[in-house]
């Protein structure tokens, strides 16, 4: 072994492992699926409502794949908790911000969930089927000041519903299944649905998502996987503003006055959404207009994904220069949302709360970045002119919904 960590070194990780392999077939480790154990609970009673109040007790898998990489996966909220991943000197570490337990999520702001029934926002909650008018619970009235738009399905959102988990270890590698029933009505939504999200370790170092859903009757559908990723692994205090992104798009579409796309499309050329080459996600991070809304400043906006809806492609390629670690997006959506934790407390504020999350370390404003492929945010209401738009996000049985999503692990 010490022989190998010596070959690993010399030629990196990538290309260590793939002449271990070649050489020492007994070198290969069998990837495993264990679990589940408990995950603690979460008591939602003070700030829960519907299915999601109450005490929740959620259980927790490993995925480990055939060269050592390491996701942990639990059923509240079907939600990555850990990934282990190798920097360009084999040296594993957890890129996923998390908790310690099921009850650091109870304020996570959606870490590492899958979203549902529609992810991102709508606006006002409100938005029409087949000439049926409907507002997703806790949202409205429309046009309040502040407006109150709908967020991630609600609040009672399937993250955080508790999934049914079942796991198997596949030719590509471990695997696990999430399934949850979604009634007729759930957070005012039309229809029940029949939704799945599936998480693949694969040997070729991908962790593979795949989410469906099956609607009894047309309803909009725009799941989504929220997890916060710092390639320089959690809780060492990088900021992603110091690490490289690419995003494979032309254009982005920015908020109108109410703070949600109504469905232009701007192109990014010339502005701080030009992220076509790759740069450091701060270098133009301060400039007028970044900011989630008034005050709240970084990046939590939609790019127009280059090439055909529902086919495979390029999203995202974001690298930590100095661990050498690189995890590239592929996915099948329109969008994605680039969105970078600017939410988490200001220590100047006279009301700061630290989140704490894993080991008790501090998770700070800008310390990760999430991208979210998905819909585009309120496409539901979108003019009939534009495409992908409210055709495109309302599902009609027989049809089902089906979004792919693929995380590559490389070091360079």
């Amino acid at each position: 072994m010490r022989r190998a960590s010596q070959h690993l070194r010399r030629l990196g990780y990538a290309a260590g492992i793939a002449s271990l392999l070649a050489g020492c077939g007994n070198d290969k480790v069998a990837s495993t699926v264990a679990g589940p154990v408990s995950f603690g609970s979460i008591d939602l009673t003070a700030n829960g409502t519907g299915t999601c109040k109450g005490t929740k007790s959620a259980q927790l898998w490993t995925l480990t794949n055939a060269h050592g990489l390491v996701a942990k996966l639990m059923d509240y909220g079907a939600t990555l908790v850990e990934m282990h991943v190798p920097d360009k000197n084999g040296t594993m570490a957890d890129v996923v911000q998390g908790f310690d337990s099921v009850a650091g999520y109870a304020n996570s702001q959606f870490a590492g969930a899958t979203v549902g029934r529609v992810g991102n926002r709508i606006a006002n909650g409100t938005f029409t089927v087949d000439g049926m008018t409907y507002t997703v619970t806790g949202a409205g009235p429309a046009d309040a000041n502040p407006p109150n738009h709908s967020l991630h399905g609600g609040p009672c959102g399937w993250d955080k519903n508790i999934w049914t988990g079942t796991v198997k270890d596949t030719a590509d590698g471990p695997q696990i299944t999430f399934t949850l029933t979604s009634a007729d009505g759930d957070m005012n939504f039309p229809g029940q649905v029949m939704a799945t999200s599936t998480y693949t370790l694969t040997n070729n170092n991908e962790l593979k998502i795949v989410m469906t859903a099956t609607p009894s009757k047309p309803t909009p559908i725009n799941m989504l996987h929220h997890s916060y990723w710092n390639l320089a692994g959690v809780g060492t205090g990088v900021s992603v503003y110091t690490q490289e992104l690419t995003i494979f798009a032309d254009q982005y579409t920015p908020p109108a006055a109410n703070g949600v796309p109504d469905g232009t499309m701007t192109n990014v050329a010339g502005t701080a959404y030009d992220f076509t080459s790759a740069h450091a996600m701060g270098l133009n991070a301060t400039m007028p207009g970044v900011q989630s809304e008034p005050g709240i400043l970084g990046y939590d906006h939609n790019w127009v994904v280059r090439g055909t809806s529902n086919e495979l492609r390029d999203v995202a390629r974001y690298k930590d220069p100095v661990s050498g670690r690189v995890m590239t997006v592929r996915a099948d959506q329109p969008g994605v949302q680039f969105y970078t934790t600017n939410y988490r407390p200001d220590p100047a504020s006279a009301t700061y709360m630290p989140t704490i999350g894993k080991g008790g370390k501090e998770y700070k404003i800008h310390e990760a970045l999430a991208l979210e492929t998905q819909k585009h945010p309120n496409a539901i209401n979108f003019p009939a002119t534009v495409t992908p738009g409210a055709a495109d996000e309302i599902v009609r049985p027989p049809a089902m919904y089906s979004h792919t999503m693929i995380h590559t692990f490389t070091a360079e």
